[in-house]
């Protein structure tokens, strides 16, 4: 069984099938796109090339002047402690955890948590916990005010001076 030539373009396929098992297909005359096409996209594709480096590299320029993040603080004021009154207080608006407040004391941030029973743990992992789970992560905008060591979680359940704490860093 045999086919015709089938025109498709400026192409020539010839499609055979000697007998039904296989098929045979060849190409005649396939030409490459024309000069005029390659001589256009050249160009155009030098030119983007060219853009987009220069653009690349004036981004660059501009990236390495934005100062870098503001140095931190070595004294605590006011509106740190209220920052962190926010921050912290807003995780215990809900449930039996206290935010009571936050005071200032040798230049470090002291935050109280009352909560009605004593954990169930060694000090070590009640230390371990708060580092974990109330200190705000290490990617977190405090950071770039205060150091970690500058702030301290205490938690307790009777008076203050009673309290486990742990700094943030």
């Amino acid at each position: 069984m045999k086919f015709k030539n089938q025109e498709i373009g400026t192409s020539q396929v010839k499609l055979t099938m000697p007998n039904e098992n296989w098929f045979s297909l060849s190409y005649h005359d396939f030409k490459l796109p024309e000069k005029r096409l390659l001589l256009l996209t050249l160009p155009i594709i030098f030119l983007l090339y060219f853009v987009f480096s220069f653009l690349l590299s004036n981004n660059y320029q501009k990236q390495k002047n934005i100062p870098k993040a503001q140095t931190l603080v070595s004294t605590i004021t006011k509106k740190h402690q209220d920052f962190v009154d926010v921050l912290i207080g807003s995780q215990f608006k809900y449930g039996t955890w206290r935010y009571i407040n936050s005071e200032i004391k040798n230049n470090k941030i002291k935050s109280y948590i009352q909560i009605p029973l004593k954990l169930q743990m060694e000090k070590d992992y009640q230390k371990n916990y708060i580092q974990k789970a109330l200190c705000p992560n290490k990617n977190h905008p405090l950071w770039k005010h205060i150091k970690p060591s500058q702030l301290e979680i205490h938690l307790y359940t009777g008076y203050k001076h009673n309290s486990v704490y742990a700094k943030c860093g």
